[in-house]
């Protein structure tokens, strides 16, 4: 997974002229998506799984809330690959 988020990002970056303070953020999200999510591909179900983990292990709901859109744009990314 982490070689599909590295070819989501040169997207974002070259394709789509992200900014640098975005990619920040879809890294920083990817990071604690990692630490809740073990599993390998995720599907969209997963999301569900990660919110939970991070709630599980008292990340505000304001934390949670910055690190879901990151998300939401990489997982379409995923099923296309």
């Amino acid at each position: 997974m982490e070689a599909l988020f590295q070819q989501f990002v040169k997207e974002k970056t070259y394709l789509a002229n992200v900014t640098p303070a975005t990619l920040r953020h879809y890294k920083l999200s990817f990071t604690c998506f990692r630490k809740h999510y073990k599993g390998e591909l995720p599907t969209k179900g997963d999301l569900n799984l990660w919110v939970i983990g991070m709630k599980e292990s008292g990340l505000p709901t304001v934390s949670c809330n910055t690190y879901i859109p990151p998300y939401l744009y990489f997982s379409p990314f995923i099923e296309s690959v």
